[in-house]
């Protein structure tokens, strides 16, 4: 039976792998601060400090901007995370996210669905567009033994101007005089 005077210990809590992977990790958040901090120092110093001043003076709002701007690249990261840990090595998650956000921007914008349901149609067909340009290199791989990296890096840029090309010839989705997308409808 195990002690409860020893399943506490300090020592043995310190020599743990989980601990150690812990504490690098804490330490290259660390010293990324440090880092981007003294260079954002000598780069301007003056908006650097304004900069700090904001956040933390009120500015949390802004702080979850960041979050919220940055969902897509962390849920693309945790996608490419889920293919490392099992041993595949995805470098085409970035054409597999564009080609899921036309998916889910042409429903967004083309279908006319009701209210609760378009938005959930929107992401569902995000999903799948998604799926499908990452099964193209799959297909490349199974039948032909094509190396995914070089189809997944070719479908990346076959994605973007493929999407760019998409969303630039249709006027519904399109403000040519903005140079961008329209905002989609609220329903969406």
């Amino acid at each position: 039976m195990v002690d409860k005077k020893d399943r506490f210990n300090l020592k043995s809590i310190t020599k743990s792998k989980g601990f150690s992977s812990f504490t690098a990790a804490l330490m290259a958040i660390f010293l990324g601060l440090v880092f981007g901090f003294i260079i954002m120092l000598i780069a301007d110093p003056g908006s650097a400090v304004a900069g700090f001043r904001y956040i933390v003076v009120g500015g949390l709002r802004r702080v979850g901007d960041v979050f919220y701007f940055a969902t897509p690249i962390l849920m693309t990261g945790l996608a490419v995370g889920f293919a490392f840990r099992m041993g595949l090595f995805n470098i085409g998650a970035s054409g597999q996210y564009t080609m899921g956000m036309f998916f889910a921007l042409y429903v967004g914008f083309m279908w006319d669905l009701p209210g609760s349901t378009h938005w959930i149609v929107a992401v569902i067909a995000g999903m799948v567009g998604g799926m499908i340009f990452g099964f193209i290199p799959g297909i490349f791989k199974a039948l032909l033994n094509v190396n995914e990296v070089i189809t997944s890096i070719m479908f990346n840029y076959i994605g973007m101007y493929f999407v760019d090309m998409m969303i630039q010839k249709n006027s519904a989705m399109y403000v040519s005089e903005m140079t961008r997308t329209k905002y989609l409808p609220e329903t969406a």
